[in-house]
């Protein structure tokens, strides 16, 4: 009976132990190896698109949209993929276009209740900076910025 136990317990290890690439399938060279969080799939992109919404269609092509911080811990995750990358500015999904300081999830429409900002922000300079991104140059503390990736090399954080 013991020995059928084991067998048993091997193969429960065997099937709730996968890895966390092994849940997430490669997007191919546009995106570094996938991270995965609470049953979702997290992909950087490897390259900078123009703006903002070129960027999530991008997203929308894996199945999924910019990521969506909804609490602490998921930040907290996303800000972990960007302080160990070699990606200054990510884009996560965020933007106050609609009405200036309501920061809201544009595929929803829901207000984004997290915030990790950066010192001094957001300060919405040059009346143009609409649109959310993490920055690893800060500690990927959140900032916003403008959603036309025209000054610095910019990428993005999918979520599937």
């Amino acid at each position: 009976m013991d020995d059928y136990r084991l067998i048993l317990l091997v193969v429960l290890t065997s099937l709730t132990s996968q890895t966390q690439g092994s849940i997430c399938k490669s997007a191919g060279s546009k995106f570094f190896s996938p991270r995965a969080y609470k049953e979702k799939c997290y992909y950087l992109s490897t390259f900078s698109p123009r703006n903002y919404d070129e960027a999530n269609t991008y997203c929308d092509k894996l199945g999924g949209y910019l990521a969506e911080l909804d609490d602490w811990d998921e930040l907290r995750f996303a800000q972990n993929v960007v302080l160990t990358s070699d990606c200054d500015i990510v884009y996560i999904a965020g933007s106050d276009r609609a009405q200036e300081g309501r920061w809201i999830f544009p595929r929803t429409g829901q207000p984004i209740r997290v915030f990790d900002w950066k010192t001094r922000e957001p300060n919405n300079l040059g009346n143009v900076e609409n649109c959310l991104h993490l920055w690893k140059s800060y500690d990927a503390k959140m900032n916003d910025y403008v959603c036309e990736f025209t000054k610095q090399k910019s990428y993005f954080l999918c979520e599937v």
